[in-house]
């Protein structure tokens, strides 16, 4: 696949989880108390997923975000490192990353207060990605074999020694969603993907068998119960289904939207297109707006449905919200491809 195409790929698949991470703060703050639990909840070892699984989409977000970066880190530090040099690049991911756990303690710290939290300021997704942020870039600029062999290790380290883990590198308040212990496992993951994505480059039959091993380990270790998932502390297991899901979404993905684009370029259009989906696309260059910003997003709306929409009914009032959720989101777009804006750090 050309560059330009497998970039928007990768759009799109960004553009799509932070798409679903919105409407998920927008609608799981009204209607959370109204549906099954699953659609907004994870499962927390429960059988509260689909069909009895412990596993529900929402296990899906923080894999699907590291399956992502992982997919476009090593040509982007690349890129930087042959422009600055690479201990100019190794120090803007050192800041970007301070940058992302600076952000996330100000954040979390706010909506703590604002909630009448007992534990202001605990442990957020964005101190996740900066710590593993922290922990990766080091291993960015290895050949292949060598970041393979380092996911690998990180992975078995965090499971071999999980007393020691979540005893000593998780403080009371730092201690929700598995705390600085989980950023080994999420690095571990993160630098497979790297590898994966080297993979892709030659040829998307060698991505497919890139992924054998993780679906083979699945399969085994959970298909045949030898190692069940667990959610905390994490294991390498409730990994490595959550990620072949992640992985079969960006299969059908990739499969539908190039089906597509072929269709549009041959059979309606008869010219080439971006293959960009409307808002989806843009929304994925600007993930870490949209990251942060779906908590004010999620918080207008709430505020509008309790004071307006809530006396139009739970369907009426839900679509309504939805609608002019959307709305927002496009005229934001909209604003933001106007101007040419991309929001990074």
């Amino acid at each position: 696949m050309e560059a330009s195409r497998r970039n928007v790929l990768f759009d799109n698949f960004r553009g799509i989880l932070v798409f679903v991470f919105v409407m998920l703060a927008v609608l799981g703050g009204i209607f959370r108390a109204d549906v099954p639990e699953w659609i907004f909840s994870h499962a927390l070892g429960r059988s509260l997923g689909p069909f009895g699984s412990p596993f529900t989409p929402v296990d899906l977000g923080m894999i699907f975000f590291y399956f992502v970066g992982g997919m476009t880190a090593v040509p982007a530090f690349k890129r930087r490192a042959a422009s600055l040099g690479k201990n100019q690049a190794l120090k803007r991911l050192f800041i970007r990353n301070i940058g992302l756990i600076g952000i996330g303690a100000v954040m979390y710290l706010v909506a703590g207060i604002v909630n009448k939290s007992p534990e202001p300021g605990a442990w957020g997704p964005l101190h996740s990605i900066g710590f593993t942020g922290l922990i990766v870039m080091f291993f960015l600029n290895l050949k292949p074999k060598w970041r393979a062999l380092a996911g690998v290790a990180l992975t078995a380290v965090h499971d071999i020694f999980p007393g020691f883990m979540y005893t000593y590198l998780c403080t009371p308040n730092f201690g929700a969603d598995g705390g600085f212990a989980i950023c080994v496992i999420y690095a571990g993951f993160f630098l497979i993907t790297t590898v994966l994505f080297d993979l892709y480059e030659k040829g998307f039959g060698y991505f497919l068998l890139g992924l054998l091993p993780i679906f083979a380990y699945a399969a085994v270790v959970y298909g045949f119960g030898i190692i069940p998932p667990s959610y905390h502390p994490y294991n390498a297991t409730f990994f490595a289904v959550t990620y072949c899901v992640v992985a079969l979404l960006f299969i059908l993905i990739k499969v539908v939207s190039e089906a597509v684009t072929r269709v549009l370029e041959k059979r309606i259009l008869k010219r080439k297109v971006s293959g960009l989906i409307p808002l989806i696309g843009r929304m994925g260059r600007n993930l870490l707006f949209y990251f942060i910003a779906r908590y004010p997003i999620a918080l207008l709306f709430q505020i509008l449905y309790s004071s307006l929409f809530v006396r139009m009914g739970a369907v009426a009032g839900g679509i309504a919200v939805t609608a002019l959720s959307i709305a927002l989101l496009y005229g934001v777009e909209i604003f933001f491809k106007k101007k040419n804006i991309i929001i990074k750090l």
